[in-house]
């Protein structure tokens, strides 16, 4: 049986201390078709770097300019694939 894609989005600005390990969780999912849209909304720290070194798997849109959590969310799902939108932020695990 196929399953329904999800997509996953989580915007984000300055969560270099969370972010890697929001990603780490999400990789560890079991779920099989899923994508991970990530929208960097102009961060000053390393958060874009580590989104990148978590390769092709995480779609990353980088902003900018600061456009806030609410228009990352709609950017993000406007390009989603997903028969399903997952949101989730930076600073969370998923289980």
């Amino acid at each position: 049986m196929n399953e329904p894609l999800v997509s996953i989005i989580i915007p984000v600005k300055n969560g270099s201390r969370t972010i890697g390990k929001c990603l780490a969780s999400l990789a560890r999912l079991d779920y099989p078709a899923f994508e991970i849209i990530v929208v960097d909304d102009h961060s000053d720290d390393d958060t874009l770097a580590i989104i990148r070194s978590f390769g092709e798997r995480v779609y990353c849109i980088a902003e900018p300019a600061s456009i806030g959590p609410s228009c990352a969310r709609n950017q993000a799902a406007q390009m989603a694939r997903g028969h399903y939108l997952a949101f989730t932020d930076a600073d969370c695990i998923v289980d």
